[in-house]
């Protein structure tokens, strides 16, 4: 077996520290590019969401082991105690567990970089809709059925869940919400938590995938997840 020279072994450690140089930087382009991190936090979001598939609330409504760690997590949290509706609470939860899991995979390989997320997140439909606004990252209903915007996978949908009248001076007032996994010709599909397999559109108490369309009169819009380096 041959021996590597010095210099032979020096010219192998300088080639892979340029491949893993020139990896960095890729990592670093795409982490710098708001499309590409809007896609990557999407799609990461919903393979989170995909594990829970199925699981139901146990004990009482509102709760269970499943449950309960996604509504004490999420900001906006009931200051009462009581255990509220919580599909807000698991739609945005994987929101931000996407973005820890994100950053996990930095650390792992060696990329000194941090994401925090940008986008609100929040236990009330209603007051996630208004801080989306506010911060920029909603897309209107009316967006949509225009053509203006496309949905994402990740982007989180509100809908109203009670009545047909979705705006309230401009600003929507959602009764449910689950995140977009694909979307089709007026369609989206979704995972939902806090809703069931047979149609109940809220309060249904399981996490399942659904179909929305994209023309049903209460659909409010949606919250596009967004994330930036530190």
């Amino acid at each position: 077996m041959s021996r590597l020279t010095i210099d032979e072994s020096r010219r192998s450690l300088q080639s892979l520290a340029a491949a893993v140089g020139r990896y960095h930087s890729v990592v670093h382009g795409l982490a710098q590019s708001r499309t590409a991190h809007e896609s990557m936090l999407g799609g990461v979001a919903v393979g989170v969401a995909s594990a829970f598939l199925g699981i139901t609330e146990m004990w009482a409504a509102n709760d269970g082991p499943w449950v309960a760690p996604w509504r004490d997590s999420a900001k906006g949290k009931r200051s009462d105690g009581e255990r509220g509706p919580w599909c807000a609470y698991f739609a945005s939860g994987c929101h931000a567990e996407a973005v820890g899991r994100i950053n996990s995979w930095l650390v792992a390989i060696d990329v000194d970089a941090r994401y925090v997320l940008t986008s609100p997140t929040s236990g009330s439909t209603s007051s996630w809709w208004h801080k989306a606004v506010d911060d920029g990252c909603a897309i209107t209903a009316a967006q949509l059925l225009a053509g203006e915007a496309k949905p994402q996978t990740g982007d989180a949908w509100i809908r109203n869940a009670d009545r047909a009248e979705v705006y309230d001076g401009g600003r929507g007032n959602g009764g449910h919400t689950g995140l977009v996994t694909g979307s089709g010709s007026g369609v989206i599909w979704t995972i939902e938590g806090n809703t069931d397999a047979r149609g109940q559109d809220s309060n249904g108490g399981g996490v399942y995938a659904k179909m929305i369309r994209l023309d049903d009169a209460r659909l409010v819009g949606l919250v596009r997840p967004t994330m930036r380096l530190v």
